[in-house]
């Protein structure tokens, strides 16, 4: 007797993306399959969609839940029911690192290393901080800023931005941590 694929536990996966997302409040879609959205949260005002993304939305639509709006880092935008975007999702505060999937690809970096993380234009933390959100990044100044040098700061668990220097125990460890996708 064969086994249909129903039958057997496929592998598993949690997902690790980081995506930009805004709640649907209200939709007019156009002849182009484009649609003018009105997110939910106020502070955004309504934008239009490029031509076609009406498609994902009419095609995968669950009643009348308006769902979410969804931006990946490639540029690619897609429609999501709420129920299972707010079960897969967890909302980050502006500027927060990515909570990476394993400790493994995340934790391996020493100081040299995280270093060239912050030059490539990626933010940096230690597994060991006690501020669990806390994280660096490196500023190159541009024209309108008074620094003439670039310099690394850190944007603590409270928010805001405070000039950094590492300690020794921050240059002997090998804790670091980069968003970047491995």
């Amino acid at each position: 007797m064969a086994v249909t694929p129903a039958l057997i536990e496929y592998p598993r996966y949690e997902c690790h993306k980081v995506v930009w997302a805004l709640k649907i409040a209200a939709m007019e879609i156009h002849e182009d399959k484009s649609a003018t959205i009105s997110p939910a949260e106020k502070q955004y005002g309504p934008f239009t969609t490029q031509p076609g993304w009406a498609d994902r939305y009419v095609s995968a639509r669950h009643g009348d839940d308006p769902g979410y709006y969804v931006s990946y880092e490639d540029g690619y935008a897609s429609w999501s029911p709420t129920e299972v975007f707010e079960k897969g999702y967890t909302r980050l505060e502006r500027g927060a690192p990515r909570n990476m999937p394993t400790k493994a690809k995340t934790s391996e970096l020493n100081f040299g290393q995280a270093i060239e993380e912050l030059k490539a234009g990626r933010r940096v933390w230690r597994e060991g901080w006690n501020g669990k959100r806390q994280y660096l990044e490196l500023q190159r100044p541009d024209e309108t800023s008074k620094m003439t040098h670039p310099y690394i700061y850190i944007v603590p668990t409270q928010g805001g931005c405070v000039p950094w220097l590492a300690s020794q125990t921050d240059m002997l460890c090998e804790d670091w941590c980069s968003d970047r996708v491995f």
